[in-house]
Parts: structure tokens; sequence; C-alpha cells
């Protein structure tokens, strides 16, 4: 910036140099013609003209300095020169400046992309994670509803085998007292064919059911005392099991629910 500044400095020097020589010429040229008016005076007392070569033989004999005659044409070509050194320094300066702000604005540029090209992978990074993260929720939650398919029929069997297991056991109290030992014998045997496939669902069961969850233990121990009160005692009596049943029906909905609940869940992850 202050080189710059400098440069009009230059050229009102230079201005004011030329035109002092000119001046100086001028003035060289007025003195010149003094001198010749003088000799025209001079001569004119003699009563002699001097003609025009002669004055122009003057001026010449006055104008033998030629540095004062092409002063003028130095002093423009220094100009020319120094213009044309001044337009290429700027041109220069101008065109380092355009190369230093291209290359300013290429590293802008590339770090941009860097910074864009890192955001993009992260963003795929994230969408993999929440992708993958989908996918096992998904497949987890798509476990669950299978579980929970398999454990309803499951549950709806062993609570038919109950009912049952009543029917038969109440077959076979009248049996009884009607005094058909063949009847009663047999209803013995069909009751000891519910009695295996209630402990065989029970065992599906447990293999269901999770034992470090309350309500999942809850359930095992309900179902447990509802099989302690399905027996063929001596007295041959209906069992009193209805509280047993209905327990063992509001821990399964419990642990349906909640294995619904979760599956719902983590598919909305």
């Amino acid at each position: 910036m202050k080189k710059l500044l400098i440069l009009p400095l230059i050229f009102f020097i230079l201005k004011c140099n030329g035109q002092s020589a000119i001046d100086s010429l001028l003035l060289k040229k007025n003195d010149s013609i003094l001198s010749a008016v003088k000799i025209i005076n001079v001569n004119k007392n003699d009563s002699t003209f001097i003609t025009i070569d002669k004055l122009d033989e003057i001026f010449k004999k006055s104008e033998q300095n030629w540095y004062e005659k092409f002063m003028p044409s130095i002093i423009a070509l220094m100009t020319v020169l120094i213009s044309a050194g001044v337009a290429y320094y700027v041109g220069v300066r101008n065109a380092r400046t355009q190369i230093t702000n291209a290359k300013t604005q290429a590293n802008i540029q590339v770090a941009i992309a860097a910074d864009q090209l890192q955001i993009s992978r992260q963003q795929i990074e994230q969408n993999t994670k929440n992708t993958l993260a989908q996918i096992r929720s998904n497949n987890i939650s798509k476990a669950r509803i299978e579980w929970i398919q398999n454990l309803r029929p499951l549950l709806s069997d062993f609570f038919a085998n109950i009912s049952k297991a009543s029917i038969i056991i109440d077959e076979s109290v009248k049996a009884k007292k009607s005094g058909k030992e063949d009847e009663m014998s047999m209803h013995i045997e069909s009751f000891k064919e519910i009695v295996f496939k209630l402990e065989a669902q029970n065992n599906q069961i447990d293999l269901f059911l999770n034992p470090d969850r309350i309500s999942h233990k809850e359930l095992e121990e309900s179902i447990s005392e509802l099989l302690g009160t399905i027996n063929l005692s001596d007295k041959m009596e209906l069992p009193d099991n209805k509280e047993q049943i209905d327990k063992v029906i509001a821990k399964s909905r419990i642990v349906i629910k909640e294995a619904w609940e979760q599956a719902k869940s983590e598919s909305e992850i």
C-alpha cells in the first residue's frame, strides 16, 4: 500500500522536473532573444540592419548546449519508461495477488470438501449403526412376537386339560357312587393321561419363562399350585381349585402383555 502511495508522488516530481526543464529552456530562449535585441540595439546605433539569417545564427550560437536541446525528449522517454515499469510492477503485483487469492480460495474449498467428506462419512456410519440397530430390534421384536404366539396356545391347551381333568374327576365320583367299578377304572386311566399331558405342558411353559423376571416366576409358581390341586384322593371329591385357575390366568395375561409391550417398543427404535 505504501508503494502505491509513492507512485503518484514520483509522477508529480517528474512532472515538476520536466516543467522546470522546459521553463529553464524558455528562460534561456528569452535570454538569447534579449541578447539578440541588445545586439540589434547596438547595431541600430550604428545604423546597421540585421537580417533574419543573422538573427538565426545568433540564436544557434547561444544554444550550443545539446543536452538542453534534447532534455524534453529525454524526460519524456524516462517518463514513458517509468510508467511502463510501474505498470509492469502493478501488473505483476496484481497477478501475484490473484494467484495468492486463488491458492487461498482453493485451500478453503479443499478444507470445506474435507469437512463435508468427514460429515458424510459420519452420517454413513451413523446411518449404518441405526440400520443395524433397527434390524436387530426388528429381529428381537419378531422373536418376542413368535414367543407370544407359541406360549399363548400352550397356555390355552393347558387350561383345556385342566378342565378335562376336572370333568374326569367328576365322572369318576359319579361312577363310584353308582358302583360302576369298570367305568371308574376307565376314568382313572383317562385322568392319568390328562395329568401326564399337564405335566408335559407345564415343563414346556417353564422353558418359555425366565426365572429372573418376577412376573415369569410368579406364573411358574401359580401353575405349580394349580397342579397340586389336580389329583384323585381317596375320597374321590371334585377339587375346589377355581381360585388357583383364576390366578394362573391372571399371571399368564401379565407375562404376555409385558412381552407384547416390549416387542412394540423395540420395533419403534
